[in-house]
């Protein structure tokens, strides 16, 4: 059956067989909402612990519905070879390209797949997204929450979008500065941290204990900045680029496939908390889409330990300031 974009009904354009009897990249012509869609998913990765890849590309008027691009098909095969030797992408990840890059990305940011209308998506697959030369710049050197969440203020859809425009304009100016910059940033995959009321709650998962074991090699004096990925349990994710007034946020509506409990609602995600010591007295503020504490010599040196040492910590702001509870999952 050949594909027609004016069709509601997804239609398969075949399974492609990149590793036979190991990895199969099925590629389906469908529509989500008025976007004319191809989506391209994996199978087969699972067997090797890493997380099933759909990425959907948005298709043009003038795009013909049967012959999608082919490209990703390479980059499918690659992930392949990558994950066999043991090296795996999840949320928070980024994969990025040299040469001319992929359909004019150079590279990919991952987040979690949604369903999609007549596309057969594996459980807890990771939807990947394609970036910008300047958008791949700054995920590789900060993480990839900022560029997702500032794609999804781009597109008006919460946390960012699951497919990808071919052509369109970067969301990140060509080396765009950061206080980040300043300070020591650890990536700590797994890690959530978002505001409720006048406390920031930073989630990290016990697997992280290792690398952030490597805090004992920042001299004590240095800043820190812990990045994190979306919460997709909050109601929203403060959003930030350079030049902006104030904070700014994109929050999540309910629908009949998100129910949005009460909690939620208040709790706002971060993409980062930064420690900065050598400071008078403890104190937190919203900085950019994050969350900094600067802190005291002594109150970061009981919290910088309880990061190393994989234990619950807080920090107890003075009044009109944000709070601090570490839990860990």
């Amino acid at each position: 059956m050949l594909a027609n974009f004016c069709d509601p009904r997804a239609v398969s354009l075949g399974t492609h067989e990149l590793v036979p009897g190991q990895l199969a990249v099925d590629i389906v012509a469908h529509q989500a909402g008025s976007m004319r869609c191809w989506s391209f998913v994996s199978r087969g990765l699972a067997e090797f612990g890493q997380r099933e890849i759909v990425l959907t590309l948005s298709a043009g008027l003038d795009d013909n519905p049967n012959a999608p691009p082919t490209a990703p098909l390479s980059y499918y095969k690659t992930v392949y070879q990558l994950t066999a030797q043991g090296n795996l992408v999840d949320e928070q990840g980024f994969t990025g390209f040299g040469g001319a890059g992929m359909l004019g990305a150079m590279g990919l940011a991952y987040g979690r797949a949604i369903a999609l209308d007549g596309v057969s998506i594996p459980p807890d697959s990771l939807a990947a997204v394609m970036l910008t030369g300047p958008e791949a710049a700054l995920a590789n050197s900060i993480g990839t929450t900022r560029v997702l969440t500032r794609l999804g203020r781009a597109y008006r859809y919460y946390p960012h979008p699951f497919w990808s425009d071919r052509g369109r304009q970067s969301v990140v100016a060509p080396n765009e500065q950061t206080l980040l910059s300043s300070v020591a940033i650890a990536r700590v995959p797994g890690a959530c941290a978002s505001l409720d009321q006048t406390m920031v709650n930073l989630r990290l998962p016990r697997s992280a204990v290792p690398v952030l074991a490597s805090l004992a090699q920042v001299p004590p004096n240095a800043g820190v900045g812990l990045m994190c990925g979306i919460d997709y349990d909050a109601g929203g994710h403060f959003v930030w680029a350079p030049g902006q007034q104030g904070p700014e946020a994109i929050q999540a509506s309910a629908g009949p496939d998100r129910q949005l409990q009460p909690g939620q609602l208040s709790r706002m995600g971060g993409s980062f908390v930064m420690f900065v010591p050598e400071q008078q007295a403890d104190s937190g503020q919203l900085f950019e889409d994050g969350f900094a504490f600067m802190l005291s010599d002594p109150s970061w040196a009981r919290f910088r330990q309880a990061l190393m040492a994989g234990r619950p910590g807080n920090l107890a702001a003075a009044p009109g300031a944000l709070s601090l509870s570490l839990q860990w999952t």
